[in-house]
């Protein structure tokens, strides 16, 4: 389900950046959070963890925002 993906993201970046959750959308873009390179490892490492999808870090260039990597995650693990 879409919103548990947001909610796990929006958790792990809200731990490794200290940005308050619910400042977390979907439509949130990566330059707005600041994110990175070992940001972007750890929330590839949570993906992976998590919905056992793999990602790399560069992957994450292509996403314009947070829904674009739940929309991946969703696609890809056929939540």
């Amino acid at each position: 389900m879409k919103k548990d993906i947001l909610s796990k993201l929006q958790k792990t970046i809200s731990d490794a950046k200290g940005i308050a959750i619910d400042d977390i959308t979907y439509n949130t873009s990566f330059s707005q959070l600041s994110l990175d390179s070992l940001d972007l490892v750890e929330l590839v490492v949570m993906v992976k963890k998590e919905y056992q999808v793999s990602l790399k870090p560069e992957d994450l260039v292509h996403f314009n925002n947070i829904e674009d990597v739940c929309n991946c995650i969703e696609r890809a693990s056929n939540i």
